[in-house]
C-alpha cells in the first residue's frame, strides 16, 4: 500500500480521501512516532524476556545448531566439511553466517556459546520490530496505521515463537535481514539508486546466508514488489543487478558447498521443507489459527478485516502477500505472514476502528462528541489492544504444543551424566513418549549435551537425502509408540529399522510419566539394567541381544 500506485495497489479516489478524513481525526493523537515505535519494541522486548529469562536454557531446539557453531569454533573458523552432530556425517551445508556470529561472540564475551544460543535469538528478533516500522510505513497509506502495524507485530505470538527458541539463532537473524532487504527493495522500485541495489542485494544475501527460508521468502516477496510497482526496464534491471549483488555475496559459501558435497544436500533440504499448501491453508489461513493467539484469534480476525477493506477498494498487496506466503512457502508462512497481517490489522483500525471512537456522527455526519472524548477514545482502544497484545504474547506458552518451553536442568543433568559415564561407541534410543520431532526437546539436545548417538532424532536428515529424511520421521514417530509397550517393541524397531542400540534413555518430569509401561518393562527384563535413575530420567543398558520369541507371543498391548 505504497506512496506509489501499481498493479497490486490500484485504488480509487474514495480510498484517499477516506484516508485522509481519517488522519484528520487522528490528529489529536499526539504521541510521537518515535515513541510509539520505541514502546512497541519495549514491549515486544518484555514479552520476549518473559519466555526466554525464567528458562535459564534454550528453549526448545538448537542442539544441532549449537554443536555447528562449536564445530566453527574446534576448526578455527574454517567451514567445516561435516557436523559432528549425532555422528550421522551432516554435510556442513547449512547457510553459516550464525554459526560464525555465534561462535565469535561466544570467544570473544564473559558468556558461554550455549548464553550466546540463548539470547541472541532474542536480541535480533527484538530488533526486528523497529524495521518492520520502516517497511509497514513504506506500504501503508498513513503514518498511523503503521505504527499500530509496528505495535500488533510486536506481539503477535507467531512473529517471535519459533524466532527466540534455540533454532531461532538462524531464524531470527533471516528473519531481521529479510526484513531490510523487502524494505530496501521497495525502495529500489520506487526510487532507484545505485546504493539501494547494492542494499537490497547485501541485505538479501545476509538472510539467505542466515537462513535459506528467508532467502526463499526475499526472493517470491520482491517479486510481487516488482509486479506491483518496478514493471520497466529500469525496474527489471535493478532487480537483476540487486539479485547478481546477491549471488555474488553468497559465492563463497554455496560455492564451498557444491565443491565439497555437490548440490544434493541443498535439493534435499529444500524438499525436505515442502508441504501441501492447500491443506496449510486449509488449516491455519481459513480457520484464522496461524497467529497462534491462545485465547481467541481476535488479530487474525482483524487482519480479515483489513483484508477485505483492501480487496473493496482493490488494493491488493498485502491480501495477495499473505496468500503468496502459503502457496510459497508453507511451512515456515505462519512467521512470515506476520508481516502483512500487521499491517492489515493497522488498516482494519486506523480506517475504521479508530475513526469510529474519534467521533460518532449525526444525521447529517456532524460530530457530535466534544473534543475531549474524541481525542480519549482511540487512545484507549490502543491501550486495550496493547493489553490484549502482551496478555497473548505471554499466554500463548501455555498450549502445550508452543516452543516456548525449555529441557528441564534434570534432564540436563542426566545427560551429562551419560556423557561422563558410557561409553564413545554407545548408541542410544531415546524415548518421549509421543509428539513431534520439532517440539521435542529431549531428542534434539540428546545428542549435543549427552555426545552420543540418537538413533531416532530426526534433526540433521534432511541434508541426507529426501528419502532418508523421512524415513527417519518415521523411525521417530513408531520408536515413540514403544513408550506405551515393553522391550519386544524396542527390539522389533531396531530390526525394522536395521540399527543396533545399547542404551535406552527414559525421560521424566513434565507433568507426567511419558513411558510408565516401557520402564517397568525395561525394570522387569533380564536384558537391560538400569544405570542411572535420577529426576531427570532414567538411563537402560542392554546387557545381552534379546531372543526373539519363538511362540508367538505378544507384548502386552496386543503387538507381536
Amino acid at each position: 500500500m505504497g506512496r506509489s500506485e501499481g498493479l497490486l495497489t490500484a485504488s480509487r479516489p474514495a480510498f484517499r480521501g477516506m484516508v485522509a478524513a481519517h488522519a484528520s481525526r487522528l490528529h489529536d493523537m499526539v504521541i510521537p512516532p518515535a515513541a510509539v515505535v520505541l514502546a512497541a519494541t519495549l514491549a515486544g522486548l518484555a514479552v520476549r524476556l518473559a519466555h526466554v529469562l525464567p528458562a535459564g536454557f534454550p528453549l526448545n531446539d538448537g542442539g544441532l545448531f549449537y554443536l555447528m557453531a562449536e564445530d566453527v569454533q574446534r576448526a578455527g573458523y574454517v567451514l567445516p566439511e561435516y557436523s559432528s552432530y549425532n555422528s550421522i556425517g551432516i554435510p556442513f551445508a547449512y547457510p553459516p553466517l550464525a554459526y560464525y556470529l555465534a561462535a565469535f561472540l561466544a570467544d570473544i564475551g564473559p558468556w558461554s556459546l550455549l548464553d550466546v544460543v540463548r539470547f541472541l535469538p532474542l536480541a535480533a528478533s527484538t530488533l526486528t520490530i523497529p524495521f518492520f516500522y520502516l517497511l509497514s510505513r513504506s506500504l501503508l497509506p498513513s503514518r498511523t496505521m503503521a505504527l499500530i502495524a509496528v505495535l500488533v507485530f510486536a506481539l503477535l505470538p507467531r512473529s517471535f515463537n519459533w524466532e527466540i527458541v534455540g533454532g531461532g539463532l538462524t531464524r531470527s537473524p533471516g528473519f531481521l535481514f529479510a526484513v531490510l532487504a523487502l524494505h530496501q527493495g521497495y525502495s529500489l522500485f520506487n526510487r532507484g539508486g545505485a546504493w539501494r541495489v547494492v542494499s537490497t542485494g547485501a541485505f538479501a544475501a545476509l538472510a539467505v546466508m542466515s537462513h535459506p527460508e528467508m532467502g526463499w521468502l526475499v526472493a517470491f516477496s520482491l517479486a510481487i514488489f516488482l509486479v506491483a510497482w518496478g514493471r520497466s526496464l529500469p525496474g527489471l534491471r535493478s532487480a537483476f543487478l540487486a539479485a547478481l549483488v546477491a549471488v555474488l555475496m553468497t559465492a563463497p559459501w554455496w560455492g564451498m558447498v557444491l565443491a565439497r558435497h555437490g548440490i544434493g544436500p541443498l535439493l534435499s533440504a529444500a524438499q525436505s521443507g515442502r508441504h501441501d499448501w492447500y491443506s496449510w491453508a486449509g488449516q491455519s489461513l481459513l480457520t484464522l489459527s496461524f497467529t497462534e493467539e491462545p485465547f481467541f484469534p481476535l488479530l487474525a480476525a482483524v487482519g480479515l478485516v483489513g483484508s477485505l477493506v483492501c480487496l473493496a477498494e482493490r488494493r491488493f498487496l498485502l491480501p495477495v502477500w499473505l496468500v503468496a506466503m502459503f502457496i510459497m512457502d508453507p511451512r515456515k508462512a505462519s512467521t512470515h505472514a506476520m508481516m502483512p497481517l500487521a499491517m492489515l490489522v493497522g488498516i482494519a483500525v486506523g480506517s475504521l476502528l479508530l475513526p469510529f471512537l474519534a467521533g460518532i456522527s449525526s444525521g447529517n455526519g456532524r460530530l457530535q462528541k466534544a473534543d475531549a472524548i474524541r481525542g480519549l477514545w482511540p487512545h484507549v482502544a490502543l491501550v486495550a489492544l496493547l493489553v490484549y497484545g502482551v496478555a497473548s504474547a505471554v499466554g500463548t506458552a501455555s498450549d502445550g504444543f508452543s516452543p516456548l518451553h525449555a529441557l528441564s536442568q534434570e534432564n540436563r543433568q542426566a545427560m551429562q551424566w551419560v556423557a561422563n559415564n558410557t561409553p564413545d561407541e554407545a548408541a542410544f534410543l531415546v524415548i518421549k513418549g509421543g509428539g513431534s520431532p520439532w517440539i521435542d526437546d529431549v531428542s534434539e539436545w540428546f545428542p549435543a549435551l549427552a555426545r552420543r548417538p540418537s538413533l531416532a532424532t530426526v534433526q540433521g536428515y534432511e541434508w541426507l537425502g529426501k528419502a532418508e529424511y523421512e524415513r527417519q520421521q518415521r523411525r521417530y514417530h513408531e520408536i515413540q509408540l514403544c513408550a506405551r509397550r515393553t522391550t519386544v517393541c524396542l527390539d522389533r524397531w531396531a530390526q525394522e529399522a536395521g540399527v543396533a542400540f545399547s542404551h535406552v534413555y527414559l525421560p521424566k518430569g513434565g507433568g507426567g510419566d511419558c513411558c510408565a509401561p516401557l520402564r517397568s518393562s525395561l525394570f522387569a527384563s533380564p536384558w537391560y539394567r538400569v544405570i542411572y535413575d535420577g529426576p531427570g530420567a532414567t538411563v537402560f543398558v542392554r546387557t545381552s541381544p534379546v531372543v526373539e520369541p519363538q511362540d508367538g507371543s505378544r507384548d502386552g498391548t496386543g503387538n507381536v
